[in-house]
This record gives structure tokens, sequence and C-alpha cells, in this order.
């Protein structure tokens, strides 16, 4: 196998995983409040609703475990993500079958544990492109990750919203849970090599004791500007993402049709 196809394959595997972790994500930001607001959901309980995307934010506390445990047999990283998209595909298949008006606590369940599974899932994959990717492959890793990822969002966000309008909210559950389907048979025929972890320049030694990290985190706090630098990352996008969220039940409420929201936000805008 010449380099260039070792790269391209690494980059195919990890674009197509990365666009499974970008369906969840899509969907929360704007198909969903597109959907429930269609179903005439007040928009307070859509305000609340985007708490189903916590995952990304919480999923710090377990990411540990998903790097650190794994069967060498089966593939250490794929022993995580297989199950983890199965789990996803069965519950985007659970979702089309909830009704938003009658059974929002249902769906707003299922759209958690998509979001759960994605991020868990966001964490098995990195450490994969980690272990396969070299020092200069990882510049067009994070490519992959970026533009998979979006890709991922356009096509639930985007035009499968758009597409709702033929084939139904249903419809919309089903292709998602179809596409991740499809990604679990890429995985599934992936061959996961055993790879001996790399020590990057400054890194600490592979698999740290919990208070060796928890110094590590505790000198970094310590340093100058930390602070603030911290406030800056959890609060700069606070008032886009209030905005945002509120804005596809806005043009709802204006008379726009999801279709027209998904082809011209979620597609077009995301673009």
């Amino acid at each position: 196998m010449s380099a260039g196809t070792g790269v391209a394959r690494k980059l195919g595997i990890l674009g197509t995983l990365y666009f499974v972790q970008g369906l969840p994500f899509g969907f929360t930001a704007t198909a969903l409040p597109t959907y429930l607001r269609d179903a005439e959901v007040s928009r307070t309980l859509i305000g609340l609703a985007t708490v189903v995307a916590l995952p990304w934010s919480l999923k710090i506390f377990w990411a540990p475990l998903v790097d650190r445990f794994g069967s060498p047999s089966f593939g250490r990283r794929r022993s995580w993500i297989l199950p983890l998209q199965l789990g996803l595909g069965v519950v985007c298949g659970a979702a089309a079958l909830t009704k938003p008006d009658e059974e929002l606590a249902l769906l707003l369940l299922a759209t958690l544990l998509m979001n759960f599974f994605a991020a868990t899932l966001d964490v098995a994959v990195d450490g994969l492109a980690v272990d396969i990717l070299e020092l200069h492959e990882l510049g067009v890793g994070n490519i992959a990750q970026v533009v998979g990822f979006k890709i991922g969002m356009v096509t639930s966000g985007g035009l499968l919203l758009w597409a709702s309008g033929t084939i139904g909210w249903e419809g919309l559950f089903f292709s998602m849970a179809t596409l991740v389907g499809l990604s679990a048979l890429v995985t599934l025929f992936y061959k996961e090599r055993h790879h001996r972890n790399r020590q990057l320049p400054g890194s600490p030694l592979d698999h740290p004791k919990i208070g060796e990290v928890l110094s590590l985190l505790k000198r970094s706090l310590r340093k100058p500007g930390t602070g603030w630098l911290l406030l800056f990352i959890g609060t700069y996008k606070l008032g886009e993402n209030m905005a945002d969220t509120m804005f596809k039940p806005f043009l709802v409420d204006a008379g726009y049709q999801a279709p027209q929201i998904g082809l011209w936000i979620g597609t077009w805008g995301m673009l």
C-alpha cells in the first residue's frame, strides 16, 4: 500500500466516523427546534430543550474511561466505536416512532441519548485519530474531523430537514438511522491495528494515574490568565447560541416551512 493510499484510507475512516457524530448535533441545532415549533410546542420549552446537548459538555467526566479501556483483540477503539454506533442507530429509529405533540418527553429523551452516544463516540474516534495518524498527518486529520462533522450537520439539520416535506419526520429519523448503520458496517470491516501510543512532544506517560492527571490540571489552573481564558471560552458564544436556538421557531412563526428552513438555514447557511 502506497503512502498516499494509506493516508486516504485513514482520512476516509475518520471522515466517516466524524460524519456520524455530526448527525445528532445538526438535528439538535436546526431540525429539533423547527420540529418542536411545527408541533406547536411552546417557545419556552423549546429553549429549555437545548439541555439535550449537555453530553457534549459533560463528556470530560467519562472520557478517561473510554480512553483507558477497550478490547485489544477486537480493537481498542473499535470496541467502543461499533457499540456506540449501533446504539445511536437504534435510538434514531426509535425516535421516528415518537410524536412530539403527545410524547415530547420521549422525543427529548431520545435526542439526549443520541447526543450521549455521539459525544462518547467523539472521545473514541479522537483516540483512534491519535493512534493512526503520524505527526505530519495531524493537519489533514483535523480537516477530516471538522469537514466530516460539518457535513453530518448539513445532512441532518439541512438536507434531511429539507426532505422532510416529502419523507416526513419519520423518514428523517429513519434516514439518520440508515446512515449510522452504513457507517457501522464500515467500522465492522475496518481492521484496527495495534498501535503503540506515541509520545508527542511534552505529553505525559501513557495511562497516567488519576492523581497525576489532577495534579497536572491543578498546575494548569494556577497559570496566570487561565481563569480569564476559561471564562472567555465558556461564555463567548452564549449570545449567538441563544439567538440561534430561537431563530428557527421564529421562522416557523413567521410562516416558513420546515423544508425551507432546512434548505436555507441548515444547508446554504451552514455551507
